[in-house]
């Protein structure tokens, strides 16, 4: 019945209903483990290791081990972006479970543990235009951690671009209106920020790009 085509999936919801009397959720303190214990009718029991998106890396149980690998690879002369693809090569997780390891992240990690690189001989710090602003900037202004301000960049949630030079670094926009939005953001429920995401919302900094382009059509 279950694996039957015609079975559809509130048929399948229904059955379980009948197969579990309860499930019982526990928590390994604040870290990204979870453990499952399903009830059975009948009274037979099965327990179940799962991992649930944390807020940040200090709540990873295996965070010892991931600060201590950073160090050693950092030691060894490998740079952030090398980093972050070994760190994801060995298995290791971002407190989100949902995205690799990134050079920014890597990066940010670093600096939270002293460990700091040097910038490339070709260092390029280009004037920004009124708006404008470098990801470590922008991130002290609305106070997160530049990963968090990157990773928002790369879900589409506030928009930028790269150098055309080394080392390549993005250059975000937000006026005054977008960091004002951002500062709510922040103050959001991970939960509610997908939520916003999902549902397509646009930025302050495209609404206005909207009614600037509405008042250049008017006659």
């Amino acid at each position: 019945m279950w694996n039957a085509t015609t079975t559809t999936n509130v048929q399948r919801k229904e059955i379980l209903r009948q197969l579990i009397n309860r499930i019982v959720v526990q928590t390994e303190g604040q870290s990204e483990q979870v453990k499952l214990l399903i009830e059975w009718t009948g009274k037979t029991q099965a327990e179940h290791l799962v991992v649930r998106p944390v807020a940040s890396f200090e709540q990873l149980s295996y965070y010892p081990q991931l600060r201590q690998r950073i160090q050693s690879l950092n030691e060894q002369g490998f740079d952030a972006l090398s980093i972050a693809t070994q760190l994801n090569q060995e298995g290791f997780r971002s407190p989100r479970q949902q995205a690799d390891f990134t050079r920014q992240g890597v990066l940010e990690l670093m600096r939270r543990l002293g460990l700091h690189q040097r910038r490339p001989k070709r260092y390029n710090k280009e004037p920004l235009a009124e708006g404008e602003w470098w990801i470590p900037e922008l991130a002290r202004q609305i106070g997160m951690p530049d990963s968090t301000v990157y990773g928002w960049l790369q879900q589409g949630w506030i928009k930028g671009h790269k150098q055309e030079n080394p080392p390549y670094r993005w250059i975000v926009y937000a006026n005054e209106a977008e960091i004002e939005r951002l500062k709510q953001v922040r103050k959001l429920p991970f939960s509610d920020r997908m939520r916003q995401q999902w549902f397509g919302e646009k930025s302050a900094l495209d609404q206005d790009n909207d009614c600037e382009a509405s008042e250049q059509s008017k006659p």
